[in-house]
């Protein structure tokens, strides 16, 4: 977004991206902790027991909403180069549309003048300053 001089819209991505992953990294670690010190020390005993399944449900929410984050952080990155690559053709395009708007400006001061007479045909090349 910054090289496609969207600068406000880079904040934007830039700061989703990085909220994403932080959440990510968070919820990872809270996926972790119920993981190692609620689950397996249950599970080890019995793994089909309620009290098992249960901390397996918590984790499992966790580990979802971790993988959610990490698609979105990806998802924020994909639009955002996509978008950035958009930009930039449309701001190469205006440019260019610009710079050839001003060298038409500058060939409309030529012009053609014809001269027909029975004698002769005349071609004139007219500028005006």
């Amino acid at each position: 977004q910054y090289h496609a001089h969207n600068y406000f819209q880079s904040v934007f991505s830039f700061s989703g991206i990085c909220a994403s992953l932080a959440g990510a990294v968070i919820t990872h670690f809270s996926f972790r902790e119920i993981y190692d010190k609620e689950y397996l020390p249950i599970a080890l005993k019995n793994r089909k027991s309620k009290a098992a399944l249960v901390a397996y449900d918590r984790a499992n929410q966790k580990y979802r909403v971790r993988q959610f984050l990490l698609y979105s952080a990806a998802s924020i990155w994909a639009y955002s180069i996509i978008d950035s690559y958009v930009a930039a053709n449309l701001y190469n395009a205006l440019t260019k549309s610009q710079l050839i708007i001003e060298e038409s400006k500058a060939f409309e001061k030529f012009g053609l003048k014809f001269d027909l007479d029975q004698d002769y045909i005349a071609c004139n090349l007219v500028k005006q300053f």
